[in-house]
C-alpha cells in the first residue's frame, strides 16, 4: 500500500513540475515575443526614416568629400555619376540609423543600376555580387511596404541573417 502511495505522490510530483516547466516555458515564449516584435517595428521605423530622407533628397547632389560606406557596384552596371552622388548623401542617414539601433548589423541600399552602398563597411562581398539579384532586392520591388526575408547565409558569407526590405518610391529609379 505504502509503495502505492509512493509511486502515485512521485507520478503527482512529476506531472505537476511538467505542468510548472509547461507554463514557464509558454510565458518565457510570449515575453520574448513580445521582445522581438518590438524588436522588428523598431527596425521598420529604422528603415522607413531611411526611405522618407531618401525620397527627399534625392534632388540633393551634394558631394560628400569622403565616403563612409562601402559602394560596390555589379559586374555589368554602368550607374551614371548623379545617382552615385545622391546614393553618398544617403549615408547622412544611414550611419546614425544603424549606430542608434544597435540590432541593424548592416544598413545597405540597393538600386536598379546595379549599385550597393552598405553601412558599415565589409570586404567580403564575392566580386561577382549584384543587388538585383538578391532576394531581398526583388521583394522590396515586388511588394508595397516594409518586407522581411527568412533568415539566409549573407553574401560575405558571415553567418545567418534577417533583411528587412523597403523600396524608396522614385518614379525614375528602382531603389
Amino acid at each position: 500500500q505504502s509503495e502505492k502511495l509512493g509511486s502515485q505522490a512521485v507520478e503527482e510530483s512529476t506531472a505537476a513540475l511538467i505542468e510548472d516547466a509547461e507554463e514557464y516555458l509558454l510565458r518565457m515564449a510570449v515575453d520574448r515575443s513580445e521582445y522581438t516584435s518590438l524588436y522588428f517595428e523598431d527596425t521598420e521605423k529604422a528603415i522607413r526614416t531611411v526611405a522618407i530622407y531618401a525620397e527627399d533628397i534625392q534632388p540633393d547632389t551634394i558631394s560628400l568629400p569622403m565616403s563612409r560606406t562601402k559602394e560596390v557596384i555589379a559586374p555589368d552596371a554602368h550607374p551614371d555619376d548623379v545617382e552615385r552622388r545622391e546614393l553618398v548623401t544617403l549615408e547622412r542617414i544611414m550611419i546614425p540609423a544603424q549606430t542608434a539601433h544597435t540590432d541593424i548589423t548592416w544598413i545597405y541600399i540597393g538600386t536598379g543600376s546595379g549599385i550597393f552602398r552598405l553601412y558599415p563597411y565589409a570586404d567580403d562581398l564575392p566580386p561577382e555580387f549584384d543587388p538585383r539579384s538578391r532576394e531581398w532586392y526583388q521583394n522590396a520591388l515586388n511588394q508595397d511596404g516594409i518586407v522581411w526575408s527568412r533568415p539566409y547565409v549573407d553574401a560575405g558569407k558571415t553567418g545567418l541573417t534577417v533583411t528587412c526590405s523597403y523600396r524608396i518610391p522614385d518614379s525614375t529609379r528602382d531603389w
